[in-house]
């Protein structure tokens, strides 16, 4: 048993690195340095289009010669079951952390969770794996900047799982979100962050984000929310109207 499961193990890896590497063929693909993990070695990052049209970030280092892949990110297709699953499993585990959800989320939560991101028409997601099974997740929605007229990504969640952080995955996502809202116009990419989430904090600021403001005498952005779940029936209807006065 142990031997038919590390050949297949071994078939996983190998699917692995043919998918990712058709990125390389890709002519107009990019490759950035990754400096900020090239400790002994030169790293690199190549963001192209794999032979399916998906849109990779692939994280990888030069050996005598010989380019040896370390983590692919793709773009989820929601219709592909492989990445419902691993959009679920990685939800999950980011709701487990004391930084995210602190504790499970229910199981009606995590049935809606795939089909509700399908029906929202703007949602954007990108997955991170490690030989072939997922470590991290980006989950997006497109936005609108009203001051610049332009689009903007949200990330609404950005996790990896704990046993794979301090590896570049985390930054490695924020990069494929950043190619994605410069492909449509993106004015910005913004998120949110825990004020204690130290962690967190630091890798955004590494990569280029800071808290939000509009002017020196504004101060800085605060987030707020009010949860809706505990209003029940008695709330009063609201009725929303189009520009030409129809309900």
């Amino acid at each position: 048993m142990g031997s038919r499961q590390g050949r297949a193990e071994l078939r996983e890896a190998r699917s692995f690195v043919r998918r990712a590497s058709t990125a390389f063929g890709d002519p107009l693909s990019v490759t950035i340095n990754d400096p900020q993990h090239s400790a002994g070695e030169h790293r690199f990052v190549l963001f192209g289009l794999s032979q399916s049209g998906r849109l990779l970030a692939v994280a990888h280092v030069d050996r005598d010669g010989t380019t040896r892949i370390m983590t692919k990110i793709v773009q989820a297709d929601l219709a592909r079951s492989d990445h419902q699953e691993a959009v679920v499993a990685m939800t999950a585990a980011y709701a487990l952390d004391t930084m995210g959800n602190g504790g499970p989320l229910s199981p009606e939560v995590l049935a809606r969770l795939v089909p509700g991101l399908r029906a929202h028409p703007t949602t954007l997601v990108f997955l991170a794996y490690v030989d072939e099974v997922p470590v991290g997740i980006a989950t997006c929605f497109l936005g609108f900047s009203t001051f610049a007229a332009r689009p903007l990504i949200n990330i609404h969640d950005l996790a990896v799982l704990p046993e794979h952080r301090g590896r570049g995955i985390g930054g490695a996502l924020l990069r494929a979100v950043e190619v994605a809202a410069r492909e449509r116009g993106c004015v910005k990419v913004t998120l949110e962050v825990q004020e204690n989430n130290r962690r967190a904090r630091h890798l955004y600021e590494r990569a280029g984000l800071a808290q939000a403001g509009y002017g020196a005498a504004t101060g800085g952005s605060l987030f707020f929310s009010k949860n809706l779940t505990d209003i029940g029936d008695t709330q009063p209807a609201v009725t929303f109207q189009n520009p030409r006065g129809a309900a």
